[in-house]
């Protein structure tokens, strides 16, 4: 399976828990909804030659990470996606709402802010899970998914 879209069943979802949580304006969300893309990942060895954003990916993929989001596209490890390329709601709300992220703030911005943050917890002898736990940017994804029971 190759990269795909959100399908229509995801976007309305999304798109309610998104404006719902009130991350950023509605053109925003629309706009991540509509051009992000997800890309079932497995590697075994870093993916040379295929840009940056796929070592990136490898690096982030290859220990704890489900998911990583770079723009508007988002790795997924490859044995997440059910046969039909079915992904878990919550997965693909959290991914997208870092793609409204990178929309809303801009590219250097977020990457700065999310690894400044995790490096200062880090610095401060915060283990890797309680460094992630403590971004900024993860905390607002967290609190965009509860706004999924809402339909």
């Amino acid at each position: 399976m190759n990269e795909r879209p959100l399908r229509d069943d995801e976007k309305r979802r999304v798109l309610h828990a998104l404006t719902e949580s009130n991350i950023a304006p509605q053109p925003v969300c629309e706009e991540a909804v509509e051009t992000c893309r997800f890309i079932p990942f497995h590697s075994l060895l870093p993916p040379v030659g295929a840009g940056i954003r796929p070592v990136i990916a490898f690096f982030a993929l290859r220990r704890r990470a489900s998911g990583i989001t770079l723009g508007r596209k988002v790795y997924i490890r490859r044995h997440l996606f059910g046969r039909s390329g079915d992904l878990p709601l919550v997965l693909v709300t959290h991914e997208v709402a870092h793609v409204v992220q990178f929309l809303r703030d801009g590219t250097l911005p977020f990457l700065t802010r999310y690894l400044g943050e995790y490096l200062a917890a880090r610095i401060n002898g915060m283990s890797d899970r309680e460094a992630y736990l403590r971004i900024s940017y993860e905390q607002e994804a967290r609190r965009v998914e509860q706004f999924l029971d809402g339909l």
